[in-house]
């Protein structure tokens, strides 16, 4: 189990930086002009589409028909 964990280690740490919205972003010279490039902003959309998800997969209750 111990070499399928440190197999994927690498992917499941840059998944945790998306999530948590630690991913720098790379600046690609063609939608950021180069007096706003320094700003960093988080806007935290894979953490918000992530929990809405998994809000979606806890149990309630049964709903009748």
């Amino acid at each position: 189990m111990i070499p399928q964990w440190s197999q994927k280690l690498e992917r499941n740490l840059l998944r945790t930086k998306y999530y948590d919205g630690r991913n720098e972003l790379k600046n690609l010279s063609i939608a950021v002009p180069d007096s706003m490039a320094g700003i960093s902003e988080v806007v935290g959309w894979p953490q918000k589409s992530v929990d809405a998800l998994a809000d979606r997969l806890v149990f309630d209750v049964f709903v009748g028909v």
